[in-house]
Order: C-alpha cells, then structure tokens, then sequence
C-alpha cells in the first residue's frame, strides 16, 4: 500500500476465531486430496460455500467480539484476512 502512494494507518489479521477451523478445513483437503479421496477434486475450491442460518448466526456473534477490538484499534495476533485502514498522501 505504502508504495502506491498509501500511508498505512492501521494494519491487522482479522477473523481470528476462523483461523482454526480454517486451518483444520484446509489441512484436510490437503490431505484428501494427497489421498486421492477429495469428493470433487480441485474444482471444488472454486464452489460457493453453503452457510445455514444458525451457524451464520454464531459466526457473527463471535466475529462481534472481534470488531470491538478493531474499534479500540487493537492489534490481532492473527486471522484469515487483513483489515487495514489507509490514507492518500
């Protein structure tokens, strides 16, 4: 960001709580598809994810706890996106 022309005034991982299950979701397509057992083979990362509506509820409810620490602009450890807040020079 910085070099195009950016100044970078906060900078932090964000959906911490998904990393985990982001990870494990991961490491087992990995290891699926390494064991030729992934149900639809690489296309399937391309597919647009089916949520149901408790589990969305639930993930924003956790994600909810998350953004009252972006508010204090308090820095994450880690996440699955970057938030970042910049500025034209």
């Amino acid at each position: 960001m910085t070099a195009t022309g950016y100044s970078v005034e906060y900078l932090t991982p964000f959906m911490t709580l998904l990393y985990p299950a982001a990870l494990i979701g991961r490491r087992i397509h990995d290891w699926r598809a390494r064991n030729g057992s992934s149900p639809a083979g690489p296309n399937r990362l391309n597919e647009e994810p089916r949520i149901r509506r408790a589990f969305d509820a639930m993930l924003a409810g956790l994600l909810s706890q998350e953004t009252r620490w972006v508010r204090r602009w308090r820095t994450l450890p880690l996440g699955t996106s970057l938030l970042a807040l910049a500025r034209a020079r």
